[in-house]
């Protein structure tokens, strides 16, 4: 199939994609066509999803940069982001065990046509 006959894809689809291409990707900096990162890189808000993440220096860098009232919008959209992601990981589960079950069905039908 030439990757112009590729339809387009829904938006459940695009999601798990991602879902999938940022869990399984082992450097999310070099996925985004960024160079070599050095342990000593200077810390932003935007690199907790980095691999040489440091989370007292995170925090100490938004304690700094932020009031009471950031913080505590931060503390909410964290909170949403970690329930989304709870969510999502939990239908990946789900839909990857309905495939094994739904494979197992698939070979023991197999097994009783021989």
């Amino acid at each position: 199939m030439p990757i112009d006959d590729v339809p387009p894809m829904d938006e459940k689809a695009k999601r798990t994609r991602e879902l999938l291409a940022s869990f399984y990707s082992p450097d999310p900096s070099a996925a985004a066509g960024a160079g070599p990162t050095s342990p000593a890189k200077v810390a932003t808000l935007d690199s907790i999803n980095t691999p040489t993440f440091d989370p007292d220096l995170y925090m100490n860098l938004l304690v700094q940069k932020s009031n009471s009232e950031g913080l505590l919008q931060r503390h909410v959209e964290m909170a949403a982001e970690i329930k989304n992601l709870d969510t999502d990981l939990q239908m990946l589960v789900y839909e990857n065990y309905n495939k094994f079950i739904s494979a197992t069905d698939t070979i023991k039908r197999f097994w009783n046509l021989l």
